[in-house]
């Protein structure tokens, strides 16, 4: 049985995605624990959500309408999906990135997670 090299991409592009909210997750953890009554910052709220989103919409779309939903694999449709993720993934870790520069959270124990959370959203774009 021949695995497609896309294939082998599109499980790749799943396992960054799911490390990167085990350690969104994490840092949003931290962050709640030391300071409960402030809110978890929105780009890490947002890193979350774009590695959701590439699990369970963007990755299932790309592998799975080719081969069972021929009609709605418009090559647009599959540039449009990359595209937006692709800007979520920019935007989310560029909010990290951000938070990590002009906040507390190496000092709250976060940092090599938020500084891990960085790297995986640079290789998941």
């Amino acid at each position: 049985m021949f695995i497609s090299p896309v294939l082998i991409l599109r499980i790749v592009q799943g396992v960054l995605a799911f490390i990167a909210m085990a350690l969104g997750a994490t840092v949003a953890n931290v962050l709640n624990t030391h300071t409960p009554a402030l809110d978890v910052p929105a780009g890490v709220v947002f890193f979350i959500f774009t590695a959701v989103f590439t699990m369970l919409v963007t990755v299932p779309y790309t592998v799975l309408t080719p081969r069972y939903f021929p009609t709605l694999a418009h090559p647009f449709a599959m540039l449009a999906a990359e595209a937006t993720t692709s800007i979520f993934w920019l935007a989310g870790f560029a909010a990290v990135a951000d938070r990590l520069r002009q906040s507390n959270i190496c000092e709250l124990g976060a940092c090599s997670s938020a500084t891990g959370s960085v790297v995986v959203g640079v290789f998941e774009l």
